[in-house]
């Protein structure tokens, strides 16, 4: 049972400091004028300013018993009234209280609750309970367009107990659909699930219900094989057009607490939709869980990559020593007073001192001597099998026109089987369009010359160098894959993009 404090629904404080209660209590002048007009009497004077006072503060009737004592004090002063416990007594069950109520309304520009209210709170209510679960949101939207529309608010009960209703007639309503779209035969199916076997005293819904928690590499068969029992089961994907997520979850929720016995004596038209949810919701955390192991498993190969190139660098610092002292001998005979010939051969001695450091440069320049992606490569090939196994699992969709990605991948895994460095990137055979690389757009600048050999991006590569190629559109993948750009379409939430800091953190701290 939630209570007003659990929404936005206004109750009046206790002690008030001073500068509070002249912020919300303090009466106008044109209020006091109208208190003034409209009744003579002390005791009507000093309900009356406080039944308007406590309106505006809470947009509803509260009996003055209900008032904080130092907010009648407060009010009372303002009237110049000492002894006012005395005179309020009767307030509460009088007439002038009634028709002061309707004097405030008007006063105020409000609209009396029980005019259009129950038919307001109710829209508002149920358009809420279909992309909301929790009471106290649906509460608070009721309560929002009320004071929008400047429509006095009801008892706080009346809202709770119209938000459970709507709530409960939404489910009601879903479970109806969801039931009457299965069919007869898929209820079978599910059905058959809550079977005990009398050996293993176990049900196929015990099954479902295992739990994936976080697998390791070592445990993706384990996972993938999961992923497809899920498959095998049933169909469901259709059935939950246009059910907000939100809903899909609660009742998988409710399902993961009910063993067989108990889904057996759920209502029927309720059964297969939480036997359904949870299916789906089961199978969306499975193949979440293959995502992550992707994008940590690319991640570590990054870090990886980044440590050999510092490695790297400070191996052949050496040599880039060298280079630079050789530079300054070429310039030493370039300025030198020789003739061209003398000039050439001096050069062509300093280079044949040491060819290997013309290679070594050689390299550093073409393939970015201080990038990364020279190495990861190495790294890749170690998790290739794991990496692979993951994506024939999964199938991704562009979220975007562009699917150059996605195309890649089914050319890639085409060719996974191959061990050639060098992969054509048009098919001989036209039997197989995933065979042809169709786009190489989403390679970038700093990958092109490690992938294609090409110094420019002037022509359609005819050839890629396949390791190269595997790991680069991984690596596209899972950038796509955190910006939202490549999604998996059973992944009812992908938390990708919350995840990588933790996800920097715990490969470093590996």
């Amino acid at each position: 049972m939630i209570s007003p404090t659990d929404t936005v629904y206004p109750v009046l404080k206790e002690n008030l400091n001073l500068y509070e209660l002249n912020s919300c209590f303090l009466a106008s002048e044109d209020e006091i004028s109208f208190i003034e007009n409209e009744t003579r009497s002390t005791s009507s004077k000093l309900g009356f300013l406080i039944m308007l006072k406590t309106f505006q503060n809470l947009g509803y009737f509260i009996k003055i018993e209900n008032v904080p004592k130092n907010i009648i004090s407060f009010i009372s002063s303002q009237l110049n009234i000492e002894q006012f416990d005395s005179i309020l007594i009767d307030y509460d069950s009088s007439r002038n209280r009634l028709k002061q109520m309707d004097k405030i309304l008007e006063f105020m520009s409000v609209k009396n609750y029980s005019d259009i209210g129950d038919q307001i709170v109710e829209k508002v209510a149920k358009n809420n309970a279909l992309v909301r679960e929790n009471l106290s949101d649906i509460i608070n939207a009721c309560i929002e367009t009320l004071l929008h529309d400047r429509i006095e608010l009801p008892a706080f009960s009346r809202l709770h107990r119209e938000a459970m209703n709507q709530r409960a007639q939404v489910y009601n309503e879903l479970y109806l659909r969801i039931f009457n779209d299965i069919g007869v035969n898929r209820r079978n199916i599910i059905d058959n699930l809550f079977i005990v076997d009398p050996l293993t005293r176990k049900s196929e819904w015990d099954n479902i219900k295992f739990e994936i928690g976080k697998p390791k590499p070592k445990e993706i068969k384990k996972l993938i094989k999961h992923i497809h029992s899920l498959n095998n089961i049933i169909e469901i994907e259709s059935f939950f057009e246009g059910i907000p997520s939100i809903k899909i979850e609660q009742m998988a929720v409710e399902a993961e607490y009910l063993d067989a016995s108990d889904m057996q004596r759920v209502e029927a038209h309720k059964r297969y939709s939480l036997a359904i949810a949870l299916i789906k919701i089961k199978k969306s955390k499975s193949v979440d869980s293959l995502i992550d192991i992707f994008l940590r498993q690319m991640s570590s190969i990054f870090y990886l990559a980044k440590e050999e190139l510092d490695k790297y660098l400070k191996e052949n610092q050496d040599k880039t020593d060298e280079i630079m002292k050789k530079f300054i001998s070429v310039e030493d005979v370039v300025k030198d007073g020789l003739t061209n010939g003398e000039k050439v051969d001096l050069i062509s001695n300093i280079y044949q001192e040491n060819i290997s450091l013309s290679t070594y440069a050689r390299t550093h320049c073409e393939y970015g001597g201080k990038q990364h992606i020279r190495f990861m490569a190495k790294f890749f090939k170690k998790k290739r099998k794991l990496i692979f196994r993951i994506l024939e699992s999964l199938k991704f969709f562009s979220a975007t026109q562009d699917e150059g990605i996605t195309r890649s991948l089914e050319f890639m895994i085409a060719h996974k089987r191959s061990r050639k460095p060098i992969i054509e990137t048009f098919a001989k055979s036209k039997k197989r369009s995933d065979l042809i690389l169709m786009d190489v757009k989403w390679i970038e600048q700093k990958w092109w010359k490690l992938v294609t050999s090409q110094k420019k991006r002037e022509s359609f590569p005819e050839t890629v160098r396949r390791e190269h190629f595997e790991v680069c559109l991984c690596d596209a993948l899972s950038m796509s894959l955190r910006c939202g750009d490549i999604y998996v379409l059973e992944v009812l939430i992908i938390t990708i993009i919350e995840k990588n800091f933790y996800l920097y953190l715990n490969v470093k701290r590996q």
